[in-house]
């Protein structure tokens, strides 16, 4: 006969239900693993729709600022003068600054069916649509209404005058080119910022090129400016393959492309003068 111990008798269902509630646990664990890893994938899959969207979004706004662009360089500013197509451009810097895609399509549209700049710079009175989200972000009670950059003759006269005594390659240039035009500007109460003097100067560039482009056409000077891509890849190959120590280079090279020597000399310039005013820009 079998005598048990009163220890034995109660460690048995012990051990009993030892098992039991391991087996639960292993069961929990694995199931709030289980569950963490599907909540992991759908905040994954959250965050990539997200990303999704935006970059579309993204894409959208950049194509609209684009199109309302070219819509004011397509209607060549209304034959206006500089200073008014100075005007415009800075409005349409500002709408697409300011505005979603939307509102930028609307915008557009109304600058193509514009038959003059008076009836397009109305169509860019931005200043009082600033959207409600923007109000209430930047708005802090007793803040004055803020009044836009605008930029005087003598400010623009000014600009030019100090892109020359800073030249590209200058330590701080833009810097250096907002305290000047602070310094000798009449009006003390509005100051440049860094980000101010580099819009305007690449406005002005933008503007004056476009006058060169259209002095250019005027004068007939058609070949100059407009080279086909593949005339464009002659050149650039026949400036790799005749050296600057060839006497006759342009010579060759003007019978290598199919055009006159003058045309590329002028080719030549015009590219090196393209790629010196994006040195400026980015200095």
């Amino acid at each position: 006969m079998i005598f048990f111990t009163h220890y034995q008798l109660e460690s048995e269902p012990y051990m009993e239900n030892s098992g039991v509630g391991a087996r639960v646990e292993t069961e929990i664990e694995l199931r709030n693993q289980k569950e963490k890893e599907e909540q992991l994938e759908k905040e994954r899959q959250q965050l990539a729709e997200e990303k999704k969207l935006k970059e579309a979004q993204k894409k959208q706004l950049a194509d609209a600022r684009r199109k309302l662009r070219r819509a004011a360089e397509n209607k060549n500013y209304w034959g206006a003068e500089i200073s008014a197509k100075l005007a415009c451009c800075e409005a349409v810097e500002r709408a697409c600054l300011r505005f979603n895609a939307e509102r930028l399509r609307e915008i557009t549209a109304r600058i193509e069916s514009a038959d003059n700049i008076a009836e397009a710079l109305d169509a860019l009175k931005v200043d009082d649509e600033v959207p409600k989200n923007v109000k209430a972000k930047n708005a802090t009670p007793g803040d004055a209404p803020a009044q836009p950059n605008r930029w005087s003759s003598e400010e623009i006269s000014l600009l030019v005058k100090a892109t020359t005594v800073f030249p590209a390659g200058t330590v701080e240039r833009w810097t250096k080119v907002a305290n000047y035009i602070n310094e000798h500007c009449a009006d003390k109460n509005v100051k440049k910022t860094e980000k101010d003097v580099v819009v305007q100067a690449k406005l002005l560039r933008d503007v004056q090129d476009q006058k060169l482009r259209e002095c250019a056409v005027s004068s007939g000077k058609r070949s100059e400016l407009e080279w086909t891509a593949e005339e464009q890849k002659l050149l650039e190959a026949a400036l790799r393959k005749y050296p600057r120590t060839d006497s006759a280079r342009w010579d060759n090279i003007a019978s290598f492309v199919g055009k006159s020597k003058n045309d590329c000399i002028k080719r030549f310039k015009y590219l090196a003068e393209l790629v010196k005013n994006k040195k400026e820009q980015a200095a």
